[in-house]
């Protein structure tokens, strides 16, 4: 039994902790368990929901660590102790990370990780419309109230004024994989490689993850997330899909700010970058 357990702040003494969540694994693959990490709106959904569906195929267990904190009204990236018996060393896959979180992954140094990124300006461009308009409030509680406060400032202002006042959280998001993600085991995505290409990208992440990704499963698999619009939905969480969005909502100034802020940032994780064949 696999034992999350959440804390308002640093607990006194053992055990004084607020709340915890039991997960029962129930694996039957024996492969080495992993981490699956990205960035909000760098196409997480897709990555958790494809890798989700070949632990299904393959008797893994899938577990969104952070789905499973908001869901029980806890944030998800702090207040948060995972210690070593939260990890089971076989037949999990964890995933659910839209950033780094504060508190310790047990096993994270030898654990098989997977990165996706994408362009930093269209995952802010992305990030505007979802708030905007299509994403899902967050539970219930405080969590639900800070998600409407934002989604109203946001439908408020420009484009142009979001984006820019976002950015910088958004770098710090980025640097922080930079600093403190271990790159031993580390197979990176980019968006822009795999988002048109997902039945090599299926295929690459079953090999990256040591699962089976037969022509059944990758069927399965492309038929539920293969999907690219024919024309924009802006309140659909598959607003538009292709890459270079930002090019079309933004600015000249605001683009010439992204570019000297994030030029170059993922050029220290090139090593691990997959190349998946077109």
């Amino acid at each position: 039994m696999t034992i999350l357990v959440t804390a308002s702040a640093s607990p006194a003494s053992a055990g004084e902790y607020d709340d915890t969540i039991q997960v029962d694994p129930s694996a039957r693959w024996a492969g080495p368990s992993a981490y699956l990490f990205s960035l909000h709106k760098a196409g997480s959904s897709l990555l958790n929901g494809m890798v989700e569906m070949l632990c299904e195929a393959n008797g893994a267990a899938f577990i969104p660590v952070p789905n499973l904190l908001r869901r029980a009204g806890h944030n998800p990236n702090r207040d948060v102790v995972m210690d070593d018996s939260a990890f089971a060393a076989t037949g999990v896959v964890y995933g659910g990370f839209r950033l780094l979180p504060d508190y310790k992954l047990p096993g994270l140094e030898e654990a098989p990780k997977i990165l996706l990124l994408r362009d930093p300006r269209d995952i802010l461009t992305s990030l505007y419309f979802s708030v905007a308009s299509s994403h899902v409030a967050p539970g219930e509680g405080a969590l639900k109230q800070a998600f409407e406060r934002n989604r109203e400032y946001v439908k408020a202002a420009p484009i142009n004024r979001i984006v820019k006042e976002r950015a910088p959280n958004l770098k710090t998001q980025i640097e922080r994989y930079l600093e403190k993600l271990p790159r031993r085991g580390l197979a990176v995505y980019h968006y822009e490689d795999v988002v048109l290409n997902k039945a090599a990208w299926i295929a690459d992440l079953a090999d990256v993850l040591g699962l089976d990704a037969d022509e059944e499963t990758a069927r399965a698999i492309l038929d539920r997330f293969d999907i690219v619009p024919d024309s924009e939905a802006p309140d659909s969480h598959v607003r538009r899909v292709l890459p270079g969005d930002h090019r079309d909502k933004l600015g000249p100034k605001t683009i010439d700010m992204l570019d000297a802020l994030f030029t170059g940032i993922y050029d220290p994780l090139l090593s691990a970058r997959r190349e998946i064949p077109s």
